[in-house]
């Protein structure tokens, strides 16, 4: 678990920290299989984290997503756990909160 946390650092801290005009970063684990409009969810959703300081990221991750369940597509649903495997964060929440919060395992 701290392997990847400082992995998280390692990437936020570079993408944000050294490219000016990025606004937001997309991270996704290495063995996530992305739908084909994963980044036009992405680039939907972005709007909603600009306008919204109480979310702290866009996940296209659901860990409840059954078949049996309402697969409605133009349905969001908002949770108050961290979804982690493929999720946005702005570059504002990192500068100005998260980096400093973030813990150091080195």
């Amino acid at each position: 678990m701290h392997y990847i946390a400082d992995h998280y650092k390692f990437v936020l801290k570079t993408v944000f920290e050294t490219e000016k005009n990025i606004n937001h970063a997309i991270l996704i684990e290495e063995d996530m299989v992305m739908a084909p409009d994963a980044l036009a969810y992405f680039e939907a959703t972005a709007p909603l984290l600009d306008s919204d300081a109480t979310l702290m990221c866009v996940s296209s991750w659901n860990d409840n997503a059954y078949m049996h369940m309402d697969m409605d597509e133009k349905t969001l649903h908002r949770t108050d756990f961290f979804p982690g495997l493929g999720w946005m964060l702005r570059k504002e929440l990192w500068m100005d909160e998260l980096r400093h919060k973030w813990p150091m395992h080195r």
